[in-house]
Protein backbone atom coordinates (compact mmCIF):
# COMPACT_ATOMS: atom_id res chain seq x y z
CA UNK A 1 0.00 0.00 0.00
CA UNK A 2 1.20 3.55 -0.60
CA UNK A 3 1.90 6.07 2.12
CA UNK A 4 -1.03 8.23 1.03
CA UNK A 5 -3.55 5.33 1.00
CA UNK A 6 -6.53 6.76 2.98
CA UNK A 7 -7.77 3.40 4.27
CA UNK A 8 -4.30 2.58 5.58
CA UNK A 9 -4.16 5.87 7.48
CA UNK A 10 -7.65 5.29 8.88
CA UNK A 11 -6.61 1.89 10.28
CA UNK A 12 -3.52 3.38 11.90
CA UNK A 13 -5.57 6.19 13.45
CA UNK A 14 -8.11 3.70 14.83
CA UNK A 15 -5.40 1.80 16.70
CA UNK A 16 -3.91 5.00 18.12
CA UNK A 17 -7.37 6.11 19.22
CA UNK A 18 -7.64 2.88 21.22
CA UNK A 19 -4.40 3.75 22.99
CA UNK A 20 -1.93 1.59 21.06
CA UNK A 21 1.56 2.65 20.18
CA UNK A 22 1.69 1.89 16.47
CA UNK A 23 4.55 0.78 14.25
CA UNK A 24 3.63 1.31 10.61
CA UNK A 25 5.32 -1.08 8.20
CA UNK A 26 4.89 0.12 4.65
CA UNK A 27 6.47 0.42 1.24
CA UNK A 28 7.60 3.40 -0.81
CA UNK A 29 7.60 3.63 -4.60
CA UNK A 30 8.95 7.16 -4.93
CA UNK A 31 11.21 9.68 -3.20
CA UNK A 32 8.07 11.59 -2.26
CA UNK A 33 6.83 8.52 -0.37
CA UNK A 34 10.13 8.41 1.51
CA UNK A 35 9.68 12.02 2.63
CA UNK A 36 6.11 11.47 3.85
CA UNK A 37 6.54 8.23 5.74
CA UNK A 38 6.31 8.78 9.50
CA UNK A 39 6.87 5.25 10.79
CA UNK A 40 10.66 5.34 10.67
CA UNK A 41 12.79 4.33 7.70
CA UNK A 42 13.66 1.00 9.33
CA UNK A 43 10.00 0.01 8.75
CA UNK A 44 9.93 1.17 5.13
CA UNK A 45 10.50 -1.18 2.21
CA UNK A 46 11.76 0.47 -0.99
CA UNK A 47 9.57 -1.00 -3.71
CA UNK A 48 11.47 -0.53 -6.96
CA UNK A 49 8.71 -1.56 -9.36
CA UNK A 50 6.13 -0.15 -11.74
CA UNK A 51 2.76 0.80 -10.24
CA UNK A 52 -0.12 -1.44 -11.27
CA UNK A 53 2.00 -4.18 -12.86
CA UNK A 54 0.11 -6.89 -10.96
CA UNK A 55 1.57 -10.40 -11.22
CA UNK A 56 4.82 -9.00 -12.67
CA UNK A 57 5.52 -7.64 -9.20
CA UNK A 58 5.34 -11.07 -7.49
CA UNK A 59 9.06 -11.19 -6.76
CA UNK A 60 8.96 -7.78 -5.07
CA UNK A 61 5.90 -8.81 -3.07
CA UNK A 62 7.76 -11.91 -1.88
CA UNK A 63 10.68 -9.72 -0.73
CA UNK A 64 8.18 -7.41 0.99
CA UNK A 65 6.75 -10.45 2.85
CA UNK A 66 10.21 -11.36 4.13
CA UNK A 67 10.80 -7.73 5.13
CA UNK A 68 7.51 -7.65 7.10
CA UNK A 69 8.32 -10.89 8.91
CA UNK A 70 11.74 -9.60 9.94
CA UNK A 71 10.35 -6.28 11.18
CA UNK A 72 7.47 -7.70 13.23
CA UNK A 73 9.85 -10.23 14.79
CA UNK A 74 11.89 -7.27 16.04
CA UNK A 75 8.87 -5.18 17.13
CA UNK A 76 7.04 -8.08 18.86
CA UNK A 77 3.53 -6.58 18.52
CA UNK A 78 0.58 -7.73 20.60
CA UNK A 79 -1.90 -6.67 17.87
CA UNK A 80 -1.32 -7.11 14.14
CA UNK A 81 -3.56 -5.07 11.81
CA UNK A 82 -2.73 -6.37 8.34
CA UNK A 83 -3.89 -4.80 5.11
CA UNK A 84 -4.47 -7.19 2.21
CA UNK A 85 -3.33 -10.74 1.59
CA UNK A 86 0.36 -9.99 1.00
CA UNK A 87 0.74 -8.74 4.59
CA UNK A 88 -1.44 -11.50 6.04
CA UNK A 89 0.94 -14.36 5.21
CA UNK A 90 3.98 -13.20 7.22
CA UNK A 91 1.68 -12.24 10.09
CA UNK A 92 0.27 -15.78 10.26
CA UNK A 93 3.82 -17.15 10.37
CA UNK A 94 4.74 -14.73 13.18
CA UNK A 95 1.66 -15.63 15.22
CA UNK A 96 2.44 -19.33 14.98
CA UNK A 97 5.34 -18.63 17.37
CA UNK A 98 4.15 -15.50 19.22
CA UNK A 99 0.85 -14.62 20.96
CA UNK A 100 -0.92 -11.76 19.15
CA UNK A 101 -4.36 -10.62 18.03
CA UNK A 102 -4.55 -10.76 14.24
CA UNK A 103 -6.86 -8.37 12.35
CA UNK A 104 -7.18 -8.85 8.59
CA UNK A 105 -8.50 -5.93 6.51
CA UNK A 106 -9.22 -6.90 2.92
CA UNK A 107 -8.55 -3.72 0.96
CA UNK A 108 -8.85 -5.59 -2.35
CA UNK A 109 -9.31 -9.31 -3.02
CA UNK A 110 -6.27 -11.34 -4.03
CA UNK A 111 -8.06 -12.03 -7.33
CA UNK A 112 -8.60 -8.32 -8.06
CA UNK A 113 -6.46 -8.23 -11.23
CA UNK A 114 -7.31 -11.73 -12.47
CA UNK A 115 -9.60 -11.97 -15.51
CA UNK A 116 -9.76 -15.78 -15.71
CA UNK A 117 -12.85 -16.90 -13.78
CA UNK A 118 -11.43 -20.24 -12.65
CA UNK A 119 -8.11 -18.80 -11.46
CA UNK A 120 -9.98 -15.99 -9.73
CA UNK A 121 -12.23 -18.46 -7.88
CA UNK A 122 -9.21 -20.52 -6.80
CA UNK A 123 -7.47 -17.41 -5.45
CA UNK A 124 -10.64 -16.38 -3.58
CA UNK A 125 -10.80 -19.82 -1.94
CA UNK A 126 -7.13 -19.55 -1.00
CA UNK A 127 -7.57 -16.09 0.49
CA UNK A 128 -10.66 -17.14 2.48
CA UNK A 129 -8.77 -20.16 3.82
CA UNK A 130 -5.95 -17.99 5.17
CA UNK A 131 -8.35 -15.25 6.33
CA UNK A 132 -9.91 -17.76 8.73
CA UNK A 133 -6.60 -17.70 10.63
CA UNK A 134 -7.28 -14.12 11.71
CA UNK A 135 -9.24 -13.17 14.83
CA UNK A 136 -11.10 -10.28 13.20
CA UNK A 137 -11.93 -10.02 9.49
CA UNK A 138 -12.79 -6.75 7.77
CA UNK A 139 -13.84 -6.05 4.19
CA UNK A 140 -14.83 -2.94 2.25
CA UNK A 141 -17.83 -4.71 0.70
CA UNK A 142 -19.65 -7.67 2.28
CA UNK A 143 -20.87 -8.77 -1.15
CA UNK A 144 -17.33 -10.04 -1.75
CA UNK A 145 -17.87 -12.60 1.02
CA UNK A 146 -20.05 -15.70 0.68
CA UNK A 147 -23.46 -15.20 2.28
CA UNK A 148 -22.96 -17.90 4.91
CA UNK A 149 -19.66 -16.34 6.05
CA UNK A 150 -20.77 -12.68 6.20
CA UNK A 151 -21.69 -12.79 9.88
CA UNK A 152 -18.01 -13.36 10.73
CA UNK A 153 -16.85 -10.26 8.82
CA UNK A 154 -17.18 -6.55 9.63
CA UNK A 155 -17.85 -4.15 6.77
CA UNK A 156 -15.81 -0.95 6.92
CA UNK A 157 -16.46 0.90 3.69
CA UNK A 158 -13.98 3.14 1.90
CA UNK A 159 -15.67 6.16 3.41
CA UNK A 160 -12.80 8.34 4.57
CA UNK A 161 -13.69 11.76 5.99
CA UNK A 162 -12.27 14.57 3.87
CA UNK A 163 -10.90 17.80 5.28
CA UNK A 164 -11.68 19.42 1.94
CA UNK A 165 -14.99 21.26 1.89
CA UNK A 166 -16.86 22.10 -1.28
CA UNK A 167 -18.94 25.22 -1.81
CA UNK A 168 -22.63 24.48 -2.08
CA UNK A 169 -23.11 26.78 -5.07
CA UNK A 170 -20.81 26.83 -8.06
CA UNK A 171 -20.16 29.91 -10.18
CA UNK A 172 -21.24 29.89 -13.81
CA UNK A 173 -18.51 28.59 -16.07
CA UNK A 174 -18.05 28.05 -19.79
CA UNK A 175 -16.23 24.72 -19.48
CA UNK A 176 -17.54 21.65 -17.68
CA UNK A 177 -14.96 19.52 -15.91
CA UNK A 178 -14.77 15.73 -15.67
CA UNK A 179 -12.41 14.42 -12.99
CA UNK A 180 -10.62 11.09 -12.50
CA UNK A 181 -8.09 10.18 -9.82
CA UNK A 182 -6.77 6.65 -9.41
CA UNK A 183 -4.94 3.78 -11.04
CA UNK A 184 -4.48 4.08 -14.80
CA UNK A 185 -5.49 0.69 -16.19
CA UNK A 186 -7.37 -0.44 -19.28
CA UNK A 187 -10.48 -1.42 -17.30
CA UNK A 188 -11.30 2.14 -16.17
CA UNK A 189 -12.55 3.31 -19.58
CA UNK A 190 -10.12 6.23 -19.74
CA UNK A 191 -9.19 6.01 -23.42
CA UNK A 192 -12.86 5.67 -24.35
CA UNK A 193 -13.60 8.71 -22.21
CA UNK A 194 -10.92 10.70 -24.04
CA UNK A 195 -12.37 9.69 -27.42
CA UNK A 196 -15.62 11.38 -26.45
CA UNK A 197 -14.25 14.38 -24.55
CA UNK A 198 -12.07 15.31 -27.55
CA UNK A 199 -15.26 15.95 -29.51
CA UNK A 200 -16.93 17.93 -26.70
CA UNK A 201 -15.21 21.29 -26.62
CA UNK A 202 -17.34 22.49 -23.72
CA UNK A 203 -15.88 19.69 -21.59
CA UNK A 204 -12.44 19.14 -20.11
CA UNK A 205 -11.11 16.01 -18.37
CA UNK A 206 -8.42 16.00 -15.68
CA UNK A 207 -6.83 12.61 -15.04
CA UNK A 208 -4.54 11.97 -12.04
CA UNK A 209 -2.63 8.78 -11.33
CA UNK A 210 -0.07 6.16 -12.32
CA UNK A 211 -0.36 2.78 -13.96
CA UNK A 212 0.32 0.69 -17.06
CA UNK A 213 -2.06 2.76 -19.22
CA UNK A 214 -0.16 5.99 -18.63
CA UNK A 215 1.99 5.85 -21.78
CA UNK A 216 -1.12 5.45 -23.96
CA UNK A 217 -2.85 8.32 -22.18
CA UNK A 218 0.16 10.61 -22.55
CA UNK A 219 -0.20 10.37 -26.32
CA UNK A 220 -3.75 11.73 -26.08
CA UNK A 221 -3.07 14.87 -24.05
CA UNK A 222 -4.62 17.88 -25.78
CA UNK A 223 -6.35 21.21 -25.30
CA UNK A 224 -9.14 19.70 -23.20
CA UNK A 225 -7.35 16.52 -22.07
CA UNK A 226 -4.99 16.88 -19.08
CA UNK A 227 -2.91 14.11 -17.52
CA UNK A 228 -1.23 14.59 -14.14
CA UNK A 229 1.05 12.46 -11.99
CA UNK A 230 -0.16 10.87 -8.77
CA UNK A 231 -0.49 13.36 -5.91
CA UNK A 232 -1.23 12.88 -2.17
CA UNK A 233 -4.89 12.11 -1.52
CA UNK A 234 -5.50 15.39 0.31
CA UNK A 235 -4.19 17.35 -2.67
CA UNK A 236 -6.17 15.16 -5.06
CA UNK A 237 -9.39 16.08 -3.29
CA UNK A 238 -8.54 19.78 -3.47
CA UNK A 239 -8.06 19.40 -7.22
CA UNK A 240 -11.39 17.56 -7.47
CA UNK A 241 -13.41 20.42 -6.00
CA UNK A 242 -13.71 22.23 -9.33
CA UNK A 243 -15.24 19.23 -11.13
CA UNK A 244 -18.80 19.02 -12.42
CA UNK A 245 -18.73 15.24 -12.78
CA UNK A 246 -16.74 12.48 -11.02
CA UNK A 247 -15.59 9.66 -13.32
CA UNK A 248 -15.75 6.16 -11.82
CA UNK A 249 -15.96 3.74 -14.74
CA UNK A 250 -15.30 0.02 -14.24
CA UNK A 251 -15.39 -2.77 -16.80
CA UNK A 252 -17.99 -5.21 -15.36
CA UNK A 253 -16.32 -8.15 -17.10
CA UNK A 254 -14.11 -8.36 -14.02
CA UNK A 255 -15.74 -9.74 -10.85
CA UNK A 256 -13.66 -7.38 -8.73
CA UNK A 257 -14.94 -4.44 -10.77
CA UNK A 258 -18.54 -5.61 -10.42
CA UNK A 259 -18.14 -5.71 -6.65
CA UNK A 260 -15.78 -2.74 -6.35
CA UNK A 261 -15.91 -0.91 -3.03
CA UNK A 262 -14.73 2.25 -4.72
CA UNK A 263 -13.75 5.16 -2.49
CA UNK A 264 -14.76 7.39 -5.43
CA UNK A 265 -18.40 6.95 -4.44
CA UNK A 266 -17.81 8.48 -1.01
CA UNK A 267 -15.35 11.10 -2.22
CA UNK A 268 -17.89 12.39 -4.73
CA UNK A 269 -20.67 12.34 -2.14
CA UNK A 270 -18.60 14.42 0.30
CA UNK A 271 -17.65 16.87 -2.44
CA UNK A 272 -21.30 16.99 -3.61
CA UNK A 273 -20.29 16.08 -7.17
CA UNK A 274 -22.47 13.67 -9.19
CA UNK A 275 -20.86 10.50 -10.52
CA UNK A 276 -20.51 8.99 -13.98
CA UNK A 277 -20.05 5.25 -13.52
CA UNK A 278 -20.88 1.88 -15.08
CA UNK A 279 -24.01 -0.25 -15.13
CA UNK A 280 -23.82 -3.84 -13.87
CA UNK A 281 -21.47 -2.89 -11.04
CA UNK A 282 -22.09 -2.40 -7.33
CA UNK A 283 -21.26 1.30 -7.56
CA UNK A 284 -23.51 1.64 -10.61
CA UNK A 285 -26.43 0.09 -8.74
CA UNK A 286 -25.93 2.52 -5.85
CA UNK A 287 -25.75 5.54 -8.17
CA UNK A 288 -28.94 4.49 -9.94
CA UNK A 289 -30.84 3.54 -6.77
CA UNK A 290 -30.13 6.77 -4.90
CA UNK A 291 -29.99 9.03 -7.99
CA UNK A 292 -26.40 10.17 -7.43
CA UNK A 293 -25.51 10.78 -11.08
CA UNK A 294 -25.36 8.59 -14.18
CA UNK A 295 -24.61 4.91 -14.76
CA UNK A 296 -23.95 3.99 -18.39
CA UNK A 297 -23.15 0.79 -20.23
CA UNK A 298 -19.38 0.40 -20.17
CA UNK A 299 -17.93 1.26 -23.57
CA UNK A 300 -21.19 2.68 -24.96
CA UNK A 301 -20.34 6.03 -26.56
CA UNK A 302 -23.93 7.18 -27.03
CA UNK A 303 -24.86 6.63 -23.38
CA UNK A 304 -21.62 8.25 -22.19
CA UNK A 305 -22.15 11.32 -24.36
CA UNK A 306 -25.82 11.57 -23.35
CA UNK A 307 -24.78 11.61 -19.68
CA UNK A 308 -22.37 14.50 -20.35
CA UNK A 309 -25.09 16.41 -22.20
CA UNK A 310 -27.62 15.85 -19.40
CA UNK A 311 -25.11 17.00 -16.79
CA UNK A 312 -24.24 20.14 -18.74
CA UNK A 313 -27.90 21.06 -19.33
CA UNK A 314 -29.12 20.60 -15.74
CA UNK A 315 -31.26 23.34 -14.32
CA UNK A 316 -30.48 24.82 -10.91
CA UNK A 317 -33.40 22.87 -9.43
CA UNK A 318 -32.05 19.60 -10.86
CA UNK A 319 -28.55 20.38 -9.62
CA UNK A 320 -29.80 21.12 -6.10
CA UNK A 321 -31.82 17.89 -6.18
CA UNK A 322 -28.69 15.90 -7.02
CA UNK A 323 -26.77 17.59 -4.21
CA UNK A 324 -29.59 16.74 -1.79
CA UNK A 325 -29.48 13.10 -2.89
CA UNK A 326 -25.71 12.97 -2.36
CA UNK A 327 -26.05 14.61 1.06
CA UNK A 328 -28.75 12.20 2.29
CA UNK A 329 -26.90 9.18 0.97
CA UNK A 330 -23.68 10.28 2.64
CA UNK A 331 -25.30 10.84 6.03
CA UNK A 332 -26.89 7.37 5.99
CA UNK A 333 -23.54 5.84 5.06
CA UNK A 334 -21.73 7.75 7.81
CA UNK A 335 -24.23 6.51 10.40
CA UNK A 336 -23.76 2.89 9.27
CA UNK A 337 -19.98 3.30 9.13
CA UNK A 338 -19.79 4.75 12.64
CA UNK A 339 -21.83 1.83 13.94
CA UNK A 340 -19.50 -0.71 12.32
CA UNK A 341 -16.35 1.06 13.52
CA UNK A 342 -17.76 1.08 17.07
CA UNK A 343 -18.44 -2.66 16.72
CA UNK A 344 -14.86 -3.20 15.55
CA UNK A 345 -13.42 -1.20 18.45
CA UNK A 346 -15.47 -3.17 20.96
CA UNK A 347 -14.29 -6.46 19.43
CA UNK A 348 -10.64 -5.42 19.70
CA UNK A 349 -10.99 -4.18 23.29
CA UNK A 350 -12.93 -7.30 24.30
CA UNK A 351 -10.25 -9.61 22.86
CA UNK A 352 -7.46 -7.73 24.61
CA UNK A 353 -9.25 -7.96 27.94
CA UNK A 354 -10.22 -11.62 27.60
CA UNK A 355 -6.75 -12.72 26.51
CA UNK A 356 -4.90 -10.46 28.95
CA UNK A 357 -2.83 -8.86 26.21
Amino acid sequence: MGVSEPRYRQASELLRRLGFETHDINWARTREDLKKFEGGLQNLFRLNTRYGAGILNCFMHFRFNIFILRRIWVIKPKVLYVCDFDTLLPSIVYRAFNPAILIFDQFDPLSARITNKHIGSALDMLENLFAKQSDIRITANLQRVSEKARSSWIEIKNLIALNTLKEEHRKEQNVFQLFYGGILTHDRGLLHCIDIIETKKTWRVNIFGEGPERSSLEKRVGSNISLHHQVPHSELMIRARAANLYLAQYDPCSRNNRLTASNKLYEAAQLRIPLLTSKNTYIGEIVQKFKLGWAVTYGDSEEFEAALDECASMTETQRVGLVDNLTRFLQDEIDAQNSNIERLEHRIISMIRSEGK
